[in-house]
C-alpha cells in the first residue's frame, strides 16, 4: 500500500513538474478564489481518496501490519517526503548539481528511499 502511494503520486508529481510551483505560489497569494477552490477539492479528497487511504492504515495497523502509528500524520510525512525533491530542487541543483543530472535515476532512488524509511525506520532491524 505504502510503496503503491509512493510511487503513484512521485510519478504524477514527476509528470507535472509545473503544478507544484503554481500550487505553492497561487496557496501563498491569499486570493480567497484559490482558498475555495482548493477546499472543494480537498472535501472531495477527503472523502474519498485520503478516507481510503486512511481506512488502509487503520487496517494494517489493527491487523499488526503496521506499529501503531497516527495515520494522518503518516500520511502527511509521505507526501511531504514525495514533495520535498520538487519543492527543493533548485536548491538542490545548486548544493548537488553533480550528483542529480540523471533526474530518472534520483527518482527512482527517491522512490525506494522513503518507502524503506516510511517502512522501517531509521533503527536497526532484528532480522
Amino acid at each position: 500500500m505504502i510503496a503503491r502511494f509512493v510511487h503513484i503520486h512521485l510519478e504524477f508529481l514527476q509528470k507535472n513538474p509545473n503544478l507544484i510551483k503554481l500550487f505553492l505560489r497561487e496557496i501563498h497569494s491569499n486570493n480567497p478564489i484559490v482558498h475555495k477552490v482548493l477546499k472543494e477539492l480537498y472535501a472531495d479528497a477527503e472523502s474519498e481518496y485520503f478516507k481510503g487511504a486512511l481506512t488502509k492504515f487503520r487496517k494494517a495497523i489493527k491487523e499488526g501490519q503496521l506499529r501503531p502509528v497516527d495515520p494522518m500524520q503518516t500520511l502527511w510525512n509521505l507526501v511531504g517526503l514525495d514533495l520535498f525533491y520538487f519543492v527543493a530542487r533548485p536548491v538542490l541543483n545548486i548544493v548537488w548539481h553533480d550528483k542529480i543530472q540523471d533526474e530518472a535515476k534520483i527518482l527512482r532512488q527517491r522512490e525506494k528511499s522513503i518507502v524503506d524509511l516510511l517502512l522501517y525506520g531509521l533503527l536497526p532491524r532484528n532480522e
